[in-house]
């Protein structure tokens, strides 16, 4: 944050949230349906899945960045 590198929302990132919003509402017990319940569960491991692979693209590409401005920063 200190070295103001913005790293846009992508395609990964995305998913995840589209995925874990429902998985959370199918997860609730107040509707009492197993199979809801169930499809809500697999939900939240794919979009787990989604949130660590975001994870791992975001933090590439900040490094990425950070080695473009220390790069920057040399050429000077």
């Amino acid at each position: 944050l200190r070295r103001k590198i913005t790293i846009q929302a992508d395609i990964y990132g995305k998913v995840a949230t589209l995925l874990f919003y429902p998985a959370v509402i199918l997860c609730w017990p107040w509707h009492g349906n197993l199979v809801l319940g169930s499809i809500g569960r697999v939900l939240i491991y794919i979009s787990l899945v989604c949130s660590v692979v975001a994870a791992v693209h975001y933090t590439i590409d900040s490094v990425k960045k950070w080695n473009e401005i220390k790069a920057g920063m040399n050429a000077h």
